[in-house]
């Protein structure tokens, strides 16, 4: 797909299009077209879902915007069926139903990185544990409420590769390990390790359904597992990051 450093803006964005202008960056006012580097649209629609997905797959960028928080009023389910996030989703982004009170906020310390919450990250860090059977770090166990719900929306989330790869990590951890003892006489902290285990089984329950469910008329595509070599020979190389590769790194957090 050519890049011409061209802006394609929808209709609504008329205060853009303003900035643009006064800026003197070529745009056009039209859905996605081949020859746009730029896509700016909101999250309002998902009319073009599929081609936004495959003109960022290409390399082009997208610049989309908009909140959920009404929409959320008449729409309990905002992860997998807000319009936005059905572009999103498979980007390995999504926009939640909650807002951010206004206010001023600090800049994160990088040297407290390790100790802020970040979805993707927590998650990494508590495969590791429950797998070793090591001892949940006490930020990990602060952070086990939020983890819990998180978890519990992540794994609601329509397939995508880069969904599918940690919903099956989860589901692969319940398979494997025996489910903590409970009961009136034993009962389990609210927030501890046996709890999470205990509500991510009944999440894994209910993915399970949903997969005999889908898989009911037919034969289901088995997983498909790509490696990739990446070996240079030469003294030259270029690196290239995705949406993607930002997001598990840190750059960009799950949810907005």
């Amino acid at each position: 797909m050519g890049r011409q450093g061209k802006i394609g803006l929808v209709k609504k964005l008329n205060n853009l299009a303003s900035v643009l202008q006064t800026e003197h960056l070529p745009y056009v006012i039209s859905n996605l077209v081949p020859d746009l580097s730029v896509y700016c649209c909101t999250s309002y629609s998902d009319a073009e879902a599929e081609k936004i997905q495959q003109f960022v797959a290409e390399g082009g960028g997208l610049l989309i915007a908009g909140h959920a928080w009404y929409w959320s009023y008449s729409h309990p389910d905002v992860l997998s069926q807000y319009p936005g996030n059905k572009i999103l989703n498979k980007l390995g982004i999504s926009i939640l139903g909650s807002t951010a009170a206004q206010g001023i906020y600090k800049v994160l310390d990088p040297q407290a990185e390790a100790t802020i919450y970040h979805f993707p990250r927590a998650v990494c860090e508590l495969l590791c544990d429950l797998k070793s059977g090591a001892e949940l770090t006490p930020h990990l166990n602060n952070w086990l409420p939020k983890l819990r719900q998180d978890v519990s929306a992540f794994m609601k989330l329509p397939s995508s590769p880069l969904v599918s790869s940690l919903q099956e990590e989860l589901v692969h951890l319940v398979h494997g390990c025996s489910m903590p003892s409970v009961s009136k006489q034993c009962p389990a902290k609210s927030c501890s390790k046996e709890a999470f285990m205990m509500c991510l089984a009944q999440e894994v329950s209910c993915l399970d359904k949903l997969h005999d469910v889908e898989c009911d008329g037919g034969p289901c595509k088995p997983p498909v597992t790509v490696e990739i070599e990446a070996t240079n020979p030469g003294s030259v190389y270029f690196s290239y990051l995705s949406i993607c590769d930002l997001m598990w790194m840190g750059i960009f957090t799950m949810f907005i």
